[in-house]
């Protein structure tokens, strides 16, 4: 049993939640119990009409081409990407891959627009690579076009849900497609990402390959790949955004500086986490002064830390937009004009909320991975950040939301650095979360 002194996080019955009282009730707009059990209820039904359709967030390394001399199979395929992540030559770039209308496709993680697609019944072999390199989660997609003289491999690196569970529903998917009416013809889309990872396989200027460093995969958002004279950009310097030409997005958009507040984080205007703390290098995309010097092997810890960063990051943005409504809406109580309606568009939307959860929780998990390998901060320490946040966040938005975040699931080590670090006020915080926030995952996602 526990108390909630706080008012941040009210615990809740099992079942369905109460509604609360009109007096008790936010004056923003807000989903009603009847909105969210009807958004379900057509969710459920969509499901049941495809089951086949799914969508999964993963990390694009590279798209591998079997030559039939060289590459001549998937593990073949795979030593090559060991051996380009070795020379520090593999740029990923997080994206959807969603299977829809009996098409494969990749999307961008944050527009939605369309990257990449296949038809389902061009994918000739799948395969799932666990615990082998670098990529413990590595999914490989063979595809042979029509269009196409060899076939391609996709390779994807698969950290939120195993490379194992969604090869399983692609060939599902593909195997029905095989007995279903072919799919629509679509019209070709827009082919500026289209293959981004053979970029690395080409030579520019006559100066054999580009020396281009591994970039984090998390929140890689270049649009087109960059010139032959130029390297890619340095994602892990935050600052390294402020050139970047992308159109706007309503969500995350990386054109912005993160807002930052000293109250939440009590640290200088910075990122909040960097390589260096460890001995690792922020460099990642630099050309090497020494041409004919080896890069050194991005590892997963530094995979990872670049990862919980980009997180953080995004995190610390979204406060900055909840913190500018909460400056905006104490300065209008400030002058009290009765013929000013309040702007209820300044806030966040409430599935921007949920999206920020969603990677608070996957945050955890990374967390759980990095603990005992990073030092001040440590992961405890950007433990009690997180939950800071969450406390702050929670005030502005309905407090039944948080408890119906499901994906990501909690990680086992997540769960055990949680149990280990948290307060007592962090863990009300935490079991008011609800069984969304407490049920561990699979030992493969």
């Amino acid at each position: 049993m526990f108390r909630n002194n706080s008012g941040q996080f009210p615990s809740q019955p099992r079942g369905f939640p109460q509604e609360d009282p009109p007096s008790q009730r936010s004056s923003m707009s807000r989903p009603s119990a009847k909105s969210i059990y009807m958004q379900r209820k057509e969710y459920s039904e969509t499901i049941n009409k495809e089951p086949d359709n799914f969508q999964y967030r993963v990390e694009h390394l590279f798209t591998c081409e079997m030559d039939g001399q060289e590459v001549r199979s998937l593990d073949d395929c795979v030593t090559r990407l060991q051996r380009l992540e070795a020379k520090g030559r593999v740029w990923g770039q997080e994206v959807i891959l969603e299977v829809q209308g009996g098409y494969l496709q990749l999307n961008d993680i944050e527009t939605k627009a369309e990257l990449e697609y296949v038809s389902l019944g061009s994918v000739v072999q799948t395969k799932a690579v666990l615990d082998t390199c670098a990529y413990n989660s590595l999914l490989t997609v063979m595809v042979k076009e029509r269009n196409k003289r060899i076939p391609q491999v996709f390779m994807f690196q698969c950290e939120e849900v195993g490379a194992e569970h969604i090869r399983e529903d692609l060939d599902k998917a593909v195997q029905h497609n095989t007995n279903a009416p072919p799919p629509e013809p679509r019209r070709e889309p827009s082919r500026h990402q289209s293959n981004l990872g053979n970029i690395i396989g080409q030579q520019a200027n006559g100066n054999g390959f580009w020396p281009v460093g591994p970039a984090p995969p998390m929140m890689l958002q270049e649009r087109t790949p960059p010139p032959p004279d130029h390297t890619a950009p340095l994602y892990g310097n935050r600052n390294s955004r402020e050139n970047e030409s992308f159109p706007p997005t309503p969500v995350y958009s990386p054109l912005q500086e993160p807002m930052y507040s000293p109250e939440v984080y009590g640290r200088s205007q910075e990122p909040l986490y960097s390589p260096e703390v460890y001995g690792g290098s922020q460099q990642y995309g630099a050309r090497d002064q020494e041409p004919h010097q080896p890069q050194p092997q991005y590892t997963d810890t530094e995979r990872s830390v670049e990862i919980l960063n980009h997180v953080l990051n995004d995190v610390e943005l979204f406060m900055g937009k909840v913190s500018a409504h909460n400056e905006e809406k104490k300065n209008k109580k400030k002058k009290k004009k009765k013929s000013s309606k309040p702007n209820a568009d300044s806030l966040p939307h409430w599935e921007e909320f949920v999206a920020c959860l969603q990677k608070i929780k996957y945050g955890f998990n990374l967390l759980g991975k990095l603990n005992g390998e990073i030092q001040n901060p440590s992961a405890a320490d950007f433990v009690h950040i997180l939950f800071s946040t969450l406390g702050m966040l929670v005030c502005d938005y309905p407090p039944d939301l948080p408890p119906t975040v499901l994906t990501p699931l909690l990680t086992e080590p997540a769960l055990i650095l949680l149990s280990q670090v948290v307060t007592p006020e962090e863990d009300q915080k935490w079991r008011a979360l609800g069984d969304c926030w407490n049920i561990p995952s699979t030992p493969n996602l």
